[in-house]
C-alpha cells in the first residue's frame, strides 16, 4: 500500500503537558510543519495511552496523538517492544506500529538534549527506541536539531554512532552539537540548524489568568525581571553531584531578584516552566511559590508576582516576553526570552545553553559547574545591568536565527517527500 502523502510523525516531545521545554518543541515543530505544509497530517507519539486526537499549538492545529512507552506491560500496545515486533510483521495488531509504517518521515527530537547517556541508561534506551522503530521500518529517520551527548559509556555511544548512522538527516542547534555529531558520525554530515522552539508562536493567557496578569503589569510603569527557578537542581537530591554544580541553586536565584529589588524600581515575575504536583522532583512549581511568597512578604504584592498560570509552552512565552529582562536555568524559558527579543542571563548546568546561545551572538550565560555561588549573582546582576547592551545585539542576530527556524523545516520536509513510496 502507498505511504500517505504529508504524514509526518514526530518523536521525542514526551510530557510535554508537564514541562513546557519539551512542550515548545512539539508545539514549534508542529506549527512550523504546517506553516510549510498545510496539508500535512501529524502524529505526535507521547507517554499518554491509545490512539487520541489533540489541539495543540495554542489551538492552532488538531493532530494525531499515539501512546509509546518503554514500558514492561508487553501486552500494552505502547509498549516499544510491542510495536518493534509488528512493524516486523508489517505493523499488524499495533495502531503504532501502523502509523510508523506509513509514514513519510520519522522526525525526532530526543526532548532537545536527551540523546546522551547523561541522565543515565534507562532514558538513553527510551530515547533511543524510536530511531530504532523507524529504521526497522524503513522510514526515514530525521534526527531535528538538538544536542548530542555526551556519551561516557563506551556500549552506547557504539549505539549512538549506529542510530545516526542510520539516519536520513541528522541536524544539530548550534555550531558545537555538530561537531560533536560528526565525530560520532565520522564525517561532516550533520546539518547546523537552531533549537526548533525560536519558531514558538506565543499564545496570550485567557479569562482570570489574563486579567489578573494584566492587572498587575499595568499598575506599574516599572521594567520587569523574570526570574525562572529550575526545580530539579533544588529537588534532586544529587544534582549537585550528577551535575557538578553549586547545591544552591534556589538562593542564588532569590539573592539575584533580591538584590534587583533592593537597588532599583524593577518588579520581579517568577516563572516556573515544568509544572506538576508537589512532590515531582524536577517541577519548579512549588520552589517558585516559595521565593514568590517570600519575596511579596518582604517587598509587596505590587513588586512581585508569581505567574503560575500558564498551562502551555505559548503561555509561558507570552508572558515571558513582556519582560524587560530574564534569568533561568531551564533551557527552554530561555529561549522563549531570546526569541521574544528579550535580554537574558542563562543559568547552565551542561554545555548545551552558551551554545545556543552563541548562535545569536549572546555570551550572557554563567556556568554553574565552574562558577560559584557568588560567581553566579554577581554574573547574573552584571548582565541585569548591562541588559541595553545585550538587546541590541539580540536585536541584530534574532531575524537571521528566526528565518532559519523556516528554512531548515523546508530541507527537513525533503525527507519526507523523498519517503513516500509503496
Amino acid at each position: 500500500m502507498p505511504v500517505p502523502d504529508a504524514s509526518i510523525c514526530l518523536f521525542g516531545t514526551p510530557g510535554a503537558e508537564r514541562n513546557l521545554g519539551v512542550g515548545a518543541l512539539r508545539d514549534a515543530t508542529v506549527a512550523t510543519i504546517l506553516a510549510a505544509r498545510p496539508e500535512a497530517h501529524i502524529t505526535v507519539f507521547d507517554d499518554g495511552w491509545g490512539v487520541r486526537e489533540k489541539a495543540v499549538a495554542g489551538g492552532r492545529a488538531v493532530v494525531r496523538l499515539c501512546g509509546a512507552r518503554d514500558s514492561r506491560r508487553l501486552h500494552r500496545p505502547e509498549s516499544f517492544a510491542q510495536m518493534r515486533a509488528s512493524i516486523a510483521v508489517g505493523g499488524f495488531g499495533n495502531a503504532g506500529a501502523r502509523i510508523v509504517r506509513d509514514t513519510c518521515a520519522v522526525l525526532d527530537v530526543s526532548g532537545g538534549d536527551s540523546f546522551s547517556d547523561l541522565y543515565g541508561p534507562g532514558r538513553f534506551r527510551t530515547v533511543a527506541w524510536p530511531k530504532r522503530l523507524a529504521l526497522a521500518a524503513h522510514r526515514p529517520l530525521v534526527l531535528l536539531p538538538q544536542t548530542y551527548g555526551p556519551f561516557a559509556d563506551p556500549a552506547l555511544r557504539e549505539q549512538a554512532v549506529r542510530l545516526l548512522r542510520g539516519a536520513a538527516q541528522v541536524w544539530a542547534r548550534d555550531a558545537r552539537s555538530k561537531q560533536i555529531a560528526d565525530e560520532l558520525l565520522g564525517a561532516d554530515t550533520c546539518r547546523k540548524g537552531v533549537d526548533v522552539a525560536f519558531g514558538l508562536p506565543p499564545t496570550e493567557l485567557t479569562g482570570q489568568a489574563l486579567d489578573a496578569w494584566s492587572n498587575w503589569l499595568d499598575a506599574g510603569s516599572e521594567p520587569v525581571a523574570g526570574v525562572n527557578i529550575n526545580g530539579l537542581l533544588v529537588n534532586q537530591v544529587d544534582a549537585a553531584r550528577r551535575y557538578g554544580v553549586t547545591p544552591h541553586h534556589g538562593e542564588e536565584m532569590a539573592q539575584v531578584a533580591r538584590t534587583i529589588l533592593d537597588s532599583s524600581d524593577w518588579r520581579i515575575v517568577i516563572v516556573p516552566h515544568v509544572l506538576g504536583h508537589a512532590q515531582a522532583v524536577d517541577a519548579d512549581v512549588e520552589v517558585c511559590r516559595g521565593l514568590a511568597r517570600e519575596l511579596r512578604d518582604a517587598y509587596g504584592a505590587r513588586r512581585v508576582w508569581l505567574a503560575d498560570s500558564h498551562r502551555t509552552a505559548g503561555e509561558a512565552k507570552s508572558v515571558i516576553a513582556r519582560c524587560s529582562w530574564f534569568t533561568g536555568a531551564r533551557m527552554h524559558a530561555t529561549i522563549a526570552a531570546l526569541s521574544s527579543g528579550v535580554p537574558t542571563g542563562g543559568v547552565a548546568y551542561s554545555d548545551k545553553m552558551a551554545p545556543v546561545f552563541a548562535e545569536l551572538g549572546q555570551t550572557t550565560t554563567v556556568d554553574a559547574r565552574t562558577a560559584g555561588s557568588e560567581a553566579i549573582v554577581a554574573r547574573l546582576l552584571e548582565l541585569w545591568r548591562d541588559h541595553e547592551t545585550a538587546r541590541r545585539s539580540l536585536a541584530a542576530g534574532l531575524p537571521g536565527v528566526l528565518g532559519q527556524c523556516s528554512e531548515q523545516m523546508n530541507a527537513i520536509l525533503e525527507a519526507a517527500r523523498d519517503g513516500v513510496g509503496p
